[in-house]
């Protein structure tokens, strides 16, 4: 192994990084919050995102679409395994950097789901906040108890050191933002305002590109969004009462009876796992400007921007999102899409959109891409 570029003094040891270089390609324990994908499972997740879209949240209304049951929202695979592959690295902080989803199907209603995850790489980079950090490359994968594939998940997650380290990520704090009456009522119609396509076919043919997509607004951030949003996706690590101080107590005395997709040392440290997404003190002392959102749900919000508009019978392929900045309870952002390219490959119509979300302050906070599958109109 080459050489490491960190020099460690109280930052990240090149000796762990060996370590968890080894792991790489094994399967992990991991610990799943959902096994079946059921009518309150899809429908919890969905209205933890914020989307009461009926053909995750409506049994009837799913029963009649093209799927003729209810479906599950192309991210549900969150609330299967909210997949942080991040093993080792116990004095490092984690977050989260980008994502990619490959779906080959939507879950269906009764579907049981196993997810199975793995390190498939590790490398060093230089960032803009944080100095030196490791990026750790995780794969996922959902399959039904049958064998058949439903999602591949690729993450990418950043390992830094901690606010009072060495080369530690540090952000300026920032106070939360304050609205106006005036701010509030126009987010307010805003929202009202938001339409999905719903039953009525969106046709590759109509389709232009550089055509903007619907804005979705999601926003002003709250802690009660972060615990709607854990309601129905609830990460690993995540424990109530008693059972914090027993998987803490097993991360010490018995490491190889938990899950090893995420550290154990993290579990035996002064804090829950979480707490900066529901503490500011945390918060900062892990580098962030304040109380932070979870990256997860922000992706699942871009990918609600893409099934609005799509339609029923639209099919989301690939969504490719990375986090630019920390979303801060207090804002808002303003998700938007654009087509930007139209194909046809073999029997398929397939159209790619470029995705980004921006906060009140006008800060690009997150982008990627997407890539969609629509139906062609019928010939007269």
């Amino acid at each position: 192994m080459s050489a490491s570029v960190f020099e460690h003094q109280g930052g990240i040891d090149p000796e762990e990084i060996h370590r968890v270089r080894e792991m790489i390609g094994q399967p992990l324990r991991i610990d799943q919050y959902n096994h079946e994908a059921s009518y309150d499972t899809i429908r919890h997740y969905a209205l933890g995102l914020g989307d009461d879209n009926p053909l995750w949240c409506d049994l009837d209304y799913g029963a009649a679409g093209p799927y003729k049951t209810q479906v599950a929202p192309p991210t549900f695979g969150y609330s299967v395994f909210a997949a942080g592959v991040t093993p080792g690295f116990d004095s490092a902080q984690v977050f989260f950097g980008s994502a990619r989803w490959e779906i080959e199907r939507l879950a269906r209603r009764g579907d049981w789901i196993k997810a199975e995850a793995k390190l498939v790489d590790l490398h060093e980079v230089t960032g803009r906040k944080g100095g030196r950090m490791v990026v750790q490359i995780g794969e996922t994968t959902y399959t039904t108890i049958e064998g058949e594939l439903l999602a591949r998940y690729i993450s990418k997650s950043l390992r830094v050191a901690r606010a009072d380290q060495t080369g530690g990520l540090h952000y300026e704090p920032r106070a939360m933002h304050i609205y106006t009456l005036e701010e509030k009522g126009s987010i307010e119609t805003e929202v009202l305002a938001q339409r999905r396509r719903g039953a009525t076919p969106r046709y590759f043919d109509d389709v232009t590109e550089d055509e903007a997509l619907s804005t979705l607004v999601k926003g002003p951030l709250t802690i009660a969004t972060l615990m709607a949003y854990y309601a129905g996706n609830l990460p690993t690590g995540y424990r109530a009462a008693e059972l914090q101080w027993q998987m803490r107590h097993a991360a010490r005395t018995a490491p190889e009876s938990i899950a090893n997709n995420r550290p154990s040392g993290w579990l035996s440290e002064s804090t829950w796992p979480g707490e900066g997404h529901l503490d500011d003190r945390v918060a900062r002392a892990v580098g962030m400007p304040g109380i932070y959102d979870n990256g997860w749900m922000r992706l699942g919000w871009m990918g609600q921007v893409v099934t609005d508009w799509i339609g029923d019978r639209g099919v989301m392929k690939t969504l490719d999102i990375r986090a630019n900045l920390p979303n801060l309870v207090g804002d808002t952002l303003w998700c938007r899409g654009k087509v930007v390219r139209k194909r046809i490959v073999g029997d398929k119509a397939i159209v790619d959109i470029d995705l980004w979300a921006e906060n009140q302050l006008g800060e690009i906070s997150c982008n990627g891409r997407a890539e969609v599958v629509l139906p062609q109109r019928p010939a007269a």
